[in-house]
């Protein structure tokens, strides 16, 4: 993150916050790192705690970092796009969670853990809570994610669990997003103009 010159207090969350993947029951971490936008540094801590920590690991990220981070390129005078920035971001986040499930031997010693544990309880409650949702808010491309049954996807290994749980959420929640940029912009078609007052030539105020 320090390559791309990432805002210190965003930095700092980002790293306390990521330990939460494997200690789930420490809820959002007390990060005291000062801002020049206190504000909107808490209002992005709010908006990624409703994400999850494991949602960092599968690119979700609250877009109020984007804007904290354009201030900081502002600030220190660099014309890096924070667009650009939060691409690698994302980039770099999905990479450590690959590489965190991906690892064998790190798999293998957390599998009586009391964080692997809770993470596969947590995984399980979010695949029922999909299956629930059903087909809805799901574009037709993914719709096959489910041809198999719950209890068939519950019966996979953890990692294909959290293969399936990522590509759904994250199916869905783009396709809600579109749907709402479509809704707002029909809305903003459809809203009437606001009469201009006109007045006959000549006529006195």
């Amino acid at each position: 993150m320090q390559t791309q010159q990432t805002a210190p207090e965003i930095e700092g969350f980002l790293f306390e916050y990521l330990k939460l993947v494997r200690q789930p029951s420490l809820g959002v971490p007390n990060v005291r790192a000062w801002s020049r936008h206190p504000h909107l540094f808490r209002s992005a801590i709010s908006s990624q705690a409703k994400l999850g920590a494991q949602g960092l690991l599968e690119g979700l990220v609250s877009p109020n970092w984007r804007h904290l981070q354009a201030l900081h390129f502002s600030y220190i005078g660099s014309k890096k796009s924070a667009n650009l920035w939060a691409s690698r971001l994302i980039q770099q986040l999905i990479w450590i969670g690959h590489y965190m499930w991906k690892d064998p031997n790190r798999l293998a010693h957390s599998e009586d853990s009391s964080w692997y544990m809770a993470r596969k309880r947590e995984i399980d409650i979010d695949i029922r809570k999909q299956f629930a949702m059903g087909l809805m808010d799901i574009p037709q491309r993914s719709q096959y994610s489910f041809c198999d049954s719950r209890k068939t996807v519950l019966n996979k290994s953890l990692e294909d669990r959290q293969h399936w749980l990522r590509l759904v959420s994250h199916e869905r929640a783009i396709n809600r997003r579109s749907l709402a940029r479509q809704l707002q912009l029909i809305f903003d078609l459809a809203r009437p103009a606001h009469p201009t007052s006109t007045r006959p030539t000549g006529a006195s105020p």
